[in-house]
């Protein structure tokens, strides 16, 4: 272990007084995951047996106690949730305590009501049991909440025949909440160890395809490589502050990404934005519902397969997959979406992207930062079976229309892009 930020902070030990008052179980607490919000302000999410409990770390202790004092207010009530540990600058937020996000404790208390998911001062959602059956509340920092009530209008204008979305059922503009109608089904991700996984992934990829030829009349924001790589360069920059020793090796790898993400770009389509495993649901009629549209964008259809793909590498470095199940399900994921030769000769600058990408995610995820190493080993490999034959003829034919002459120094991004490496 390193003595980085996130090494000091990954385990908590609270006394029984703390851990009563904060209403989770006894023992010490261990961190999930952290976001960066700034170079001196990390969100983080502990686990406490089975719960979880999300919170703030601060560089300096005076922003640390303003933050305290504007999220309590006058309130007792609130104040007994909070827990301020000034010798390691945290503060934690319980059952849904937050300055920026007032109607969320409110709605954590209604005894229908389970917390899923807590990011401080940013967004939460809560599961609920209501008239109109199972729903997830969206709840939304105010600067945030319109520009969502935008996406998720256009949302509605995608579902249909070919796959499902959740239905907007409400939305409380004052109190900054958006409630969805459950998904029909299980997650691909929860079918991974079984037979149903090869036909969702195929019925995925195509209905990603489908989602893909939405008319653009959707409006969004435009995320293509530029954006990728001030992504890429955002977190390089957060990486170096907060986990270091992860730094160089990850620097490396995005050093290889920018060039050929770069590179002259097909059409573009509307894109989802997070495509993966748990965000693809399959109900028993074997119809697809997506999830997760906060990345709504218009963009390369590269970057929706590529990230789909990678994530099924992933299983495979969690050892949820094997190597060959890893394959066969991004295969038939390939399959079911069918891209033209085009968009298959992006795929694999999008794929070590992402990669890049998930590696700075795991980074801040001190108990699963053994991931890092073994997804950045990755990069320039295919997880799948890419057309490479049709492939490197047509990057042949372009880089000849563009009487661009190879030189030795090319030949590993041009060896990437035309696919010849695999898993």
């Amino acid at each position: 272990m390193t003595n980085s930020l996130l090494n000091k902070l990954s385990i908590l030990e609270l006394s029984s007084a703390d851990s009563k008052r904060l209403g989770i179980p006894l023992g010490p607490l261990r961190l999930q995951r952290a976001w960066p919000r700034s170079h001196d302000c990390l969100l983080i999410e502990y686990a406490a047996g089975n719960t979880s409990i999300a919170g703030q770390w601060f560089a300096s202790a005076k922003h640390l106690q303003m933050v305290l004092q504007e999220t309590s207010g006058s309130s007792l009530q609130k104040r007994q949730k909070l827990l301020e540990l000034p010798s390691i600058g945290v503060m934690l937020q319980a059952d849904g305590v937050d300055r920026r996000l007032p109607a969320l404790a409110s709605l954590v208390a209604r005894p229908d009501a389970e917390l899923v998911s807590h990011r401080p001062e940013e967004r939460a959602v809560v599961r609920l049991e209501l008239s109109e059956g199972l729903s997830y509340a969206k709840v939304l920092a105010a600067d945030r909440f319109r520009e969502f009530v935008s996406t998720a209008h256009s949302i509605r204008k995608l579902g249909g025949g070919d796959f499902s979305v959740p239905e907007l059922i409400r939305a409380d503009l004052k109190a900054g909440i958006l409630v969805f109608s459950a998904l029909e089904g299980q997650s691909l991700h929860s079918l991974l160890k079984s037979q149903q996984l090869i036909p969702a992934a195929r019925a995925a990829g195509n209905a990603l395809q489908k989602l893909h030829s939405v008319s653009d009349s959707v409006r969004s924001r435009r995320r293509g490589p530029s954006e990728e790589i001030e992504t890429i360069k955002f977190w390089i920059t957060q990486i170096k502050s907060f986990a270091p020793h992860f730094f160089l090796q990850v620097l490396a790898a995005a050093s290889d990404v920018f060039r050929p993400l770069a590179a002259d770009a097909p059409a573009i389509v509307l894109l989802h934005g997070d495509v993966y495993d748990k965000q693809i649901f399959v109900d028993t009629q074997g119809r697809i519902g997506f999830l997760g549209f906060d990345g709504l964008a218009v963009g390369e259809a590269a970057l929706d397969i590529a990230n789909a793909l990678v994530h099924f590498e992933l299983r495979h470095l969690q050892s949820l997959l094997s190597r060959a199940e890893a394959m066969a399900a991004a295969d038939a994921f390939l399959d079911g979406y069918q891209p033209d030769p085009h968009v298959q000769l992006r795929i694999p600058a999008y794929m070590d992207a992402a990669r890049v990408r998930l590696a700075c995610v795991y980074a801040f995820r001190p108990y699963q930062s053994h991931l890092v190493a073994s997804i950045l080993s990755r990069m320039g490999q295919q997880v799948c079976h890419l057309n490479t034959e049709r492939i490197q003829k047509l990057g042949v034919e372009l880089l000849l229309e563009k009487g661009v002459r190879q030189r030795p120094h090319e030949n590993r991004w041009k060896e990437k892009a035309f696919g010849r490496r695999f898993i």
